[in-house]
């Protein structure tokens, strides 16, 4: 009799875990198809993000999509506002979203995080790592999308002399504490 319960709760997991797999695909496909619809992602973007989108949710579960859904809409925003300013200035994004490198450069740490809880039979330090890194990507971006847009003069963090808009390792407040309230 054990046996019998034994192969029932086995064939149960396995069916479990196929239907896990076909969520995270068609959760990807349809996420994935929506970000570029969206422009939020360019052709290759949306190929990093799928992979990314689908290793998260096979390995770390729908928790894991609510936290990538976070900083997607969190940046998406970020993105556009103040996009015209941006635009003069030269420093806004590209219209058909972010590529493929953005994406993995911002993602591609949690998602590593989210293989890793898996495969360490659920190490609990992994998922703590992946939202570290969701909230790194939605800081920085933020950060730097929102202190673009605003009408201050940033600051360089080494000298704290005056530079344009968008100069590598400037800062300004609006951008500071918008990138510390979106983590």
């Amino acid at each position: 009799m054990a046996s019998y319960r034994l192969i029932a709760v086995t064939t149960l997991s396995g069916i479990i875990r196929s239907n896990s797999l076909w969520i995270a695909a068609i959760t990807t496909v349809v996420f994935t198809a929506l970000a570029r619809f969206m422009r939020g992602v360019s052709r290759s973007g949306a190929v990093a993000g799928a992979v990314i989108c689908f290793a998260l949710i096979a390995s770390a579960g729908l928790g894991a999509f609510i936290g990538l859904i976070s900083v997607f809409a969190l940046t998406w925003i970020a993105t556009r506002f103040g996009y015209r300013r941006k635009q003069i200035l030269g420093i806004a994004e590209r219209p058909e979203g972010r590529k493929s490198s953005q994406v993995s450069a911002n993602l591609g740490v949690a998602a590593a995080c989210a293989i890793l809880y898996s495969l360490s039979h659920r190490n609990s330090l992994f998922l703590v790592a992946m939202v570290a890194a969701f909230a790194e990507a939605g800081a920085d971006t933020v950060s730097s999308e929102l202190g673009q847009a605003a009408n201050r003069q940033p600051r360089l963090i080494t000298t704290w002399e005056s530079v344009p808009a968008g100069t590598n390792g400037a800062v300004s407040i609006i951008g500071t504490v918008s990138g510390v309230l979106s983590a």
